[in-house]
């Protein structure tokens, strides 16, 4: 049986709240999700079963980077989403330099690839399916 679980954690140290959440529904989700705008932190969706995926995302101050992880033949891989940008400039993001286009402003964004990957089960999501 697969069953979605969400770990979570806000804020930046020593005032950093985390947990799990078990039992996942949409509502749940939603409510997570909501969490994160203008919050520093990480929130992780895993489908756990025959095979793992997950999609996580990355925040601070309403800048998020997003990848997406699965196992396939005992190997475990990662995507990362590419944010629609020309430039390739170094950006401090999370306390490290990062590649600019590897990060993006859009909270819906984020809001929508969580969705799709809850409501399609854990499938590759549509943004990866170019890349896999």
């Amino acid at each position: 049986m697969k069953n979605f679980s969400l770990t979570w954690f806000l804020g930046d140290y020593p005032d950093t709240k985390a947990g799990v959440v078990r039992e996942v529904s949409k509502d749940i989700l939603v409510e997570y999700l909501e969490k994160i705008k203008g919050n520093s932190g990480s929130l992780e969706l895993t489908l756990e079963g025959n095979c793992i995926s997950t999609i996580t995302v990355e925040f601070e101050n309403d800048k998020y980077t997003i990848y997406y992880g699965y196992e396939k033949d005992a190997e475990w891989h990662v995507c990362s989403f590419i944010a629609n940008k020309i430039d390739d400039s170094i950006e401090e993001f999370r306390g490290d330099d990062w590649n600019s286009y590897l990060i993006f402003d859009d909270f819906n964004l984020a809001k929508e690839m969580f969705l799709e990957f809850f409501q399609n089960k854990g499938r590759t999501p549509s943004w990866v399916m170019n890349k896999v």
